[in-house]
């Protein structure tokens, strides 16, 4: 996947590379396999700025335009079960904060915070990485056909769970009425 930000490409793909290939390389240190493999490249005018891989064994992640995020002058992305933000163009890691126990799907603004959609549950970042609320249904947060329903509208946030329940949650992640539809 392709951004842009300012005169900068910014590339993000699953990474092929060894790692003397990278500038830059995050990793947990663990002892697996690692389940998510990523790499973000910084081009101005086709010359590479920098090269990070990200290396996690924490759950599966996949490269879409809803996981991925400018905001600021930084770049956030969901990797497994964490949130990163790096400062653009230089690529350096401001920080990284896990988000749900499983896997974080998608990254949303929300009243110049962040919300995160997880398979497990919602959480809220402020934009310094701190963790605001969370916010656990009856079952996983993954619909039968794997698409998402995270909804955001004005200060309501809406979101279904596997089982079909519908949660309706204010900006403070207080649950104000469930339902499940049929």
């Amino acid at each position: 996947m392709r951004l842009h930000y300012h005169s900068y490409s910014i590339d993000v793909v699953h990474a092929r590379g060894e790692i003397i290939d990278y500038d830059r390389v995050i990793s947990e240190e663990l002892h697996f396999s690692h389940t998510a493999v990523i790499e973000i490249k910084v081009s101005n005018d086709h010359t590479v700025l920098s090269r990070t891989l990200i290396l996690d064994s924490s759950g599966g992640t996949g490269i879409f335009d809803r996981n991925i995020l400018i905001d600021d002058d930084c770049l956030l992305i969901c990797v497994s079960d964490q949130v990163y933000r790096f400062k653009l163009p230089a690529m350096e890691l401001d920080w990284k904060k896990r988000c749900d126990d499983a896997t974080c799907f998608t990254i949303t603004k929300f009243k110049n915070e962040y919300l995160i959609h997880g398979e497990l549950q919602i959480a809220r970042l402020s934009k310094e990485g701190d963790i605001k609320w969370f916010f656990s249904g009856r079952d996983i947060f993954v619909l039968p056909h794997g698409e998402s329903d995270l909804l955001v509208e004005d200060d309501m946030i809406t979101i279904k769970d596997w089982q079909g329940y519908k949660y309706y949650l204010d900006e403070n992640g207080a649950l104000i009425k469930d339902e499940r539809e049929q």
